[in-house]
């Protein structure tokens, strides 16, 4: 399991990694190419369910395995600012978190019952003011 979490072993030296990657299941690349026990595609296959509506690595091809950065795919795992998704406001899901918990024990959190109350949404009131940060710093960026 570690040895295809680390992704340094060279299994394609092709121009056409990702033509190459589509052309097996998910599952092909991590038992036939790599030669991963079936645990090892066992224990991966609840994250691609999850990610792509309940289909697993037998299903699944390697190449749209790796555009989930899924472990053997030669996925590059760099950071990239430029890249919308690669931005995340603070709390994340905590706020609906805090509807649950305020719904199954109301004495919990102080405050009413709509997203509106601060003590419910902690930094969801502040959303808005993020994302026009996140566009200034944006416009900043490219003007360097």
């Amino acid at each position: 399991m570690n040895r295809i979490f680390e992704d340094k072993e060279v299994y394609y030296e092709g121009e056409d990694l990702d033509r190459w990657l589509d052309s097996m299941s998910y599952k092909d690349l991590l038992e036939k190419i790599m030669g991963c026990s079936p645990r090892v595609t066992e224990f991966l296959d609840p994250v691609l369910a999850v990610s792509m509506g309940g289909v697993g690595a037998d299903v699944y091809s390697a190449y749209s395995a790796k555009l989930l950065d899924m472990p053997g795919t030669s996925a590059s795992y760099q950071y990239d600012a430029n890249t919308a998704s690669s931005y995340s406001f603070p709390g994340g899901n905590s706020g609906l978190f805090r509807h649950i918990v305020k719904y199954l024990v109301p004495a919990s959190i102080k405050g009413g019952n709509s997203f509106g109350h601060s003590e419910l949404s902690g930094y969801m009131s502040h959303t808005s003011a993020l994302i026009e940060g996140a566009r200034a710093a944006r416009v900043a960026m490219r003007q360097l």
